[in-house]
């Protein structure tokens, strides 16, 4: 049987974990099996980088992985949220599900930062107009706009994150917010 908890055995894959299972005498259109699908596609869709999916692209790619009807799935889907595995969520009007650990851990996160927002950055004070000067002359650089917006933002504030693509000058602004 696939196991509850998982998706994978010691390196095994669903693929062949569902081809296991199913010559054991799970039937193909069984609950467990739509169960583990559906978590199979949400865990792979987590490997992208995304933490929910909205439900009815749930149960369309859940469907297609596991060629059983779609009442299954969602029927799956009811059973895996009423045992705590899935946490249904509406994100911008949209019906989505996540697997539990990671809206757990998503909300861990929103509450942390959150939490970090509270109150003044101590260095909230600091003239802006003179700090980005005086660290382009102590690091011998020139920065660009984006740059010195970002400094400004991350250092007048309790939190800021900081993104961009390779060679944009992440580190320069990490290096002068640092320095100021």
């Amino acid at each position: 049987m696939l196991p509850a908890s998982g998706l994978t055995t010691n390196g095994i894959g669903f693929k062949t974990a569902d081809n296991l299972t199913m010559q054991l005498g799970i039937d193909r259109v069984s609950l467990i099996r739509a169960q583990a699908g559906v978590r199979h596609v949400l865990q792979e869709c987590s490997g992208e980088g995304h933490c929910a999916q909205p439900f009815q692209t749930l149960v369309g790619d859940a469907v297609k992985l596991l060629e059983i009807p779609e009442n299954t799935i969602k029927e799956a889907i009811q059973c895996e949220i009423n045992e705590e595995r899935l946490t249904p969520e509406t994100i911008n009007e949209v019906p989505c599900l996540f697997l539990t650990p990671l809206y757990r851990a998503e909300q861990g996160v929103a509450n942390h930062v959150n939490r970090l927002l509270q109150g003044s950055s101590a260095w909230s004070g600091i003239a802006m107009d003179k700090a980005i000067p005086w660290v382009e002359e102590k690091n011998n650089i020139q920065l660009s706009d984006s740059q010195k917006g970002a400094i400004g933002l991350a250092v007048q504030n309790k939190f800021c994150i900081i993104t961009g693509g390779p060679g944009v000058g992440k580190t320069t602004v990490v290096n002068s917010i640092l320095k100021i």
